[in-house]
């Protein structure tokens, strides 16, 4: 499937007559009750039980299980619906980003579901890069109150595995929170989120497995799982009492991706403007639990919240990778591919700390800032070629040539022509963050000119 599609959404206790008219069908169900499976048909299967668990009566109430569909439904189009190829080309690098994906979503409230479609559309659309749009039908929901409980938490953070969750988690201890750490499963990660959990209390962490049953994935980007990720957030935030704050760690430079080459996107999992339309989203939907949402680490680089880890062991442990499932090597410390803009930024953030054993914790397939400048199409032994490497090499390359012009840009130009080419540097918090970050790329660039000394062809001065 591509570019442009609609799909019917199909939820418990509504029949398929209803929704398959519009489209492709999308089954949201939860473990236990999904009966067999049918060839074909799109589903996605969700721990609901542990959801439920949360709420004092066990049960999800009806605006909260809506937002939970159509979380899910979204997640499963941008999964399926690949990005188009340019006419004539057929290099992925020359496609268009923009899709148009449609959705017919039963809801338990269609008025409230009406008033908020324009900000549920405006949030996701700005998310993915993408026109999302949302026509709801009514169900029949089953009246449930919102039934919450005291809690000896009091927040919910999400935990991802990664290295900047990892700080996280050590970072809202050392302020006294009490969070609720919420992991989303949806991929092959969880053996590697079991050898994080000992650094959380036991009882504090959450992992919600999301399957997908007979869907493809055609696109690579899924630029839509952080909304996923944060509405389950919401959805156990909103069973406690105690509980309306939601943290998402993620470093300043990530959440941002300033610098980037138009068509070449990174995720905005954690982008500013992201969360202020999502905490602006959900309290227009439950405007009596005044729900935040904040980024602890918006105005840090990954190397300052590498300083808020305790135990820098535990660095190893951590993933940082998107394309882990390209590689083979079966580990409880994973493997990074190393080309990617989080493994680049990781890469640099590892150098920039001076751990003393960092080529073991990096632990990378392949590293961009080794790449033989001089003649950089030279890649991999065609007789033994590295499949997955060769798959991003082409990125890998650009996001580390993009990296180094950025920083030295940011160290040789005066602020009043810089802003000129990166507008948001006229937030003097955003400027003085990639001003820390430029100067710590360039010393990932010291240390690796010892190694590679066609370094200078990209660097100097």
């Amino acid at each position: 499937m591509k570019g442009e599609k609609t799909f019917g959404v199909r939820v418990e206790g509504i029949h398929p007559y209803r929704v398959e008219k519009y489209g492709p069908v999308i089954n949201i169900a939860s473990y236990g009750k999904s009966k067999g499976k049918k060839e074909g048909t799109l589903k996605m299967k969700y721990a609901k039980d542990m959801i439920e668990r949360e709420y004092s009566n066990g049960r999800i109430p009806p605006l909260v299980e809506d937002l939970i569909n159509i979380a899910l439904a979204t997640f499963c189009g941008d999964k399926i619906i690949s990005r188009d190829i340019a006419i004539g080309s057929k290099r992925v690098e020359d496609r268009y980003f923009t899709r148009k994906i449609k959705f017919v979503v039963p809801v338990s409230n269609k008025e409230i579901w009406q008033e908020v479609q324009h900000k549920l559309e405006k949030t996701i659309s700005f998310m993915t890069y993408d026109l999302f749009q949302y026509r709801f039908i009514k169900r029949e929901a089953e009246k449930i109150d919102v039934s919450t409980k005291e809690s000896g938490h009091d927040s919910v953070a999400l935990f991802s595995g990664g290295l900047d969750s990892l700080a996280g988690s050590y970072f809202l201890s050392k302020k006294g929170y009490k969070p609720i750490f919420v992991s989303i499963n949806h991929t092959k990660i969880g053996s590697i989120l079991s050898n994080l959990y000992e650094v959380l209390p036991k009882e504090s962490a959450r992992e919600i497995r999301v399957e997908p049953e007979n869907i493809g994935t055609k696109e690579s980007t899924q630029f839509s799982r952080s909304f996923v990720y944060l509405t389950f957030a919401t959805a156990i935030a909103m069973a406690h009492k105690n509980i309306n704050r939601t943290f998402i760690p993620e470093n300043g430079i990530i959440a941002r991706q300033i610098g980037l080459k138009e068509g070449r996107h990174g995720t905005r999992t954690a982008h500013p403007q992201f969360l202020v339309y999502f905490k602006d989203l959900v309290n227009s939907i439950f405007p009596e639990h005044k729900i935040s949402v904040e980024n602890p680490f918006s105005y840090k680089t990954k190397k300052e919240i590498i300083g808020e880890i305790g135990d820098k062991t535990k660095i190893k442990n951590a993933i940082s990778c998107a394309h882990t499932r390209f590689l083979k090597k079966k580990s409880k410390e994973p493997e990074h591919c190393g080309m990617g803009i989080p493994c680049l930024i990781r890469t640099i953030a590892l150098v920039a700390s001076n751990i003393p054993w960092v080529e073991e914790t990096l632990n990378i397939r392949f590293n961009p800032f080794l790449i033989d400048f001089s003649n950089p199409e030279i890649r991999f032994n065609v007789t033994n070629p590295d499949i997955p490497i060769k798959m991003w090499y082409r990125d890998g390359l650009v996001n580390v040539l993009d990296t180094i012009k950025m920083a030295r840009e940011i160290k040789n130009q005066p602020y009043k022509e810089i802003v000129s080419t990166y507008p948001e540097f006229l937030d003097n918090r955003v400027y003085d963050l990639y001003k820390r970050f430029s100067q710590e790329v360039l010393k990932a660039v010291e240390y690796y000119e010892m190694k590679n000394s066609s370094l200078k062809m990209v660097y100097s001065g």
